[in-house]
């Protein structure tokens, strides 16, 4: 029992210093990416990280961007 609660204990500290990599700490740098006038909404990240989509209304029918 007593090797068991050590076991689960040492897994879980490794499982909070794993999601404490530098990854996820590094500071994040915010920039615009959008300058046209309208609303820009429902952003999202694409799977590998490197792109962006979003709707815009900047045309007046609201339309899905990938940036």
């Amino acid at each position: 029992m007593l090797v068991a609660l050590a076991i689960a204990v040492l897994l879980g500290v490794k499982a909070y210093q794993a999601s404490r990599s530098a990854a996820t700490t590094l500071p994040l740098t915010i920039r615009q990416i959008t300058t046209w006038p309208g609303m820009d909404t429902n952003p999202a990240f694409s799977p590998d990280g490197e792109s962006i989509d979003y709707s815009s209304d900047h045309n007046g029918n609201f339309e899905i961007y990938l940036r």
